[in-house]
């Protein structure tokens, strides 16, 4: 097992899913890869009709607002990433790396997968994400089950 990807989230699932992830990474001497899925901003056609009728001055500050706000996804995005880093501190720093995606987290998963071929062996995420409430705690999150479902990969799902 070469390369491992864990998608992380920050939830109490992803965490789990970075210890296991830590423990088979150290007995196959893997690569990991941390990827995590920040919101994608953007503008409706409604929105953007509404926006062509205020005065430039007025767009841009709200161009500048959602740039702000990317900015600071960007930043959360980082935050969790070096949280899951802090787990594998004991492994070799050359051995980990992190990628940021935007976009709505099943579908990035599932294209980061596409696009990496047959180079990831195996990935390793939680049952559960951020959304889960308690009813749907019984059941597998819905990221989870768009991946198992949309991927050849083999996927560890850690309860």
């Amino acid at each position: 097992m070469k390369n491992i990807l864990i998608p992380i989230d920050g939830s109490d699932g992803s965490m789990r899913a970075l210890e296991k992830g830590k423990e088979i990474a150290q007995s196959f001497d893997s690569n990991v890869i941390l990827l995590h899925v920040r919101p994608a901003l953007y503008v409706s056609d409604y929105e953007m009709n509404i926006l062509h009728q205020y005065q430039l001055g007025q767009y841009e500050s709200i161009a500048n607002t959602m740039i702000l706000r990317g900015q600071e996804l960007t930043n959360h995005a980082q935050e969790i990433l070096d949280r899951g880093l802090d787990v594998f501190s004991e492994l070799d720093a050359n051995k980990v790396s992190t990628v940021i995606l935007e976009g709505k987290p099943a579908f990035a998963i599932i294209d980061y997968l596409e696009s990496k071929n047959d180079e990831i062996d195996l990935v390793i995420m939680g049952s559960q994400g951020l959304t889960a409430g308690k009813v749907h705690q019984l059941f597998i999150g819905s990221v989870t089950h768009k991946v198992l479902n949309g991927v050849k990969q083999p996927i560890l799902v850690i309860k």
